[in-house]
């Protein structure tokens, strides 16, 4: 076991109570808890991410299932979608 870790480990601990402000109650006073909230938020923030970058992809693609099944190419779909919009 290391002899000296104090300032490390503090400031370590600074970091993890000054991300968990503003929960509720020992989550945001205690370091314990804290770190695991702000864990468990972490894992969500990247989950949330993922399914934010994949989503569109999803879209585009039951665009173009719809654009074909009206006899319409993709991009004349788009084009006309935007002419539309510009009115």
């Amino acid at each position: 076991m290391a002899r000296v870790n104090g300032c490390t480990s503090s400031q370590e601990s600074q970091k993890v109570l000054k991300a968990a402000k503003g929960y509720y109650g020992a989550r945001s006073r205690v370091y314990r808890v804290a770190f695991q909230a702000v864990q468990k938020q972490v894992n969500m923030h990247t989950v949330t991410s993922s399914k934010e970058t994949c989503f569109p992809s999803i879209m585009d693609c039951s665009y173009q299932c719809s654009a074909r099944q009206n006899g319409l190419s993709y991009g004349k779909f788009m084009n006309g979608l935007k002419r539309r919009l510009l009115k």
